[in-house]
């Protein structure tokens, strides 16, 4: 029988390298890589976007177990971490701003379930078989795509991203879809600064502030984002 990977945390924290072979193999390796990255921050790609690097990540609960002919680390992450945008989700520069422009990255402060699967490399080593955290990086793609759709004024790749299953009691799907439809049609489409994101089994909620380029009018938004058809969609909060 294999150690838990609590005993196995523990160990690697407590003992030097030697004393802890004994209880050497693929849980203990993929511990120490999320030890590593504990220590050292990582850096996630997010389709859609630049990078968002991660300079505060805690990794806690985790269970390594045997999942899909491979190994799976389970357990909460708490980081912190900016999101570079790519230059198509900058907000473009105004003739006569009175003020500095709005930065391109958005902060991001998250808490969240993940499963991250691991697999050999070419080389033999244990490692992501895609992202580091990809719960975190899908909230995010999401949430850059809803914001890429609103500043290029393509109303119609915001439908794609709602859910069928609409949960928001506020305003029902076509009508959140209508005043999305307005907005852009206005203009004028706030940016983000900062996104909380909490990722549990059955949802994701993301609370967003952002910034008015012409006033910096600060706007405040909680979305829900759920599973359906293999991807995340918006349920709840299109604006």
């Amino acid at each position: 029988m294999r150690p838990s990977a609590a005993f196995l945390a523990a160990c690697l924290t407590a003992c030097s390298a030697p004393s802890c072979e004994p209880f050497a193999g693929p849980e203990a390796e993929i511990l120490r890589i999320l030890e590593r990255h504990g220590e050292t921050g990582a850096t996630l790609q997010v389709a859609g976007a630049g990078s968002l690097q991660l300079s505060r990540l805690k990794f806690d609960r985790l269970l390594v177990k045997p999942e899909s002919g491979g190994l799976t680390a389970v357990g909460t992450v708490d980081a912190e971490g900016r999101l570079a945008l790519a230059a198509s989700g900058c907000p473009p520069p105004a003739a006569a701003m009175p003020t500095p422009p709005l930065p391109c990255t958005i902060a991001v402060s998250y808490l969240g379930l993940e499963r991250i699967p691991f697999d050999r490399t070419p080389s033999g080593a244990l490692g992501p078989k895609g992202s580091l955290l990809p719960a975190l990086a899908e909230a995010a793609a999401l949430m850059v795509a809803r914001n890429a759709a609103l500043r290029s004024g393509d109303a119609a790749a915001l439908e794609p991203l709602t859910a069928a299953a609409w949960t928001d009691t506020r305003l029902g799907r076509a009508e959140a879809l209508e005043a999305a439809r307005e907005r852009i049609a206005k203009g004028g489409a706030a940016q983000p600064r900062s996104w909380t994101v909490r990722v549990e089994r059955e949802q994701v909620e993301v609370l967003e502030e952002a910034e008015a380029p012409a006033t910096r009018a600060v706007e405040r938004a909680r979305f829900v984002l759920v599973r359906e058809g293999g991807r995340l969609r918006f349920a709840a909060g299109l604006l």
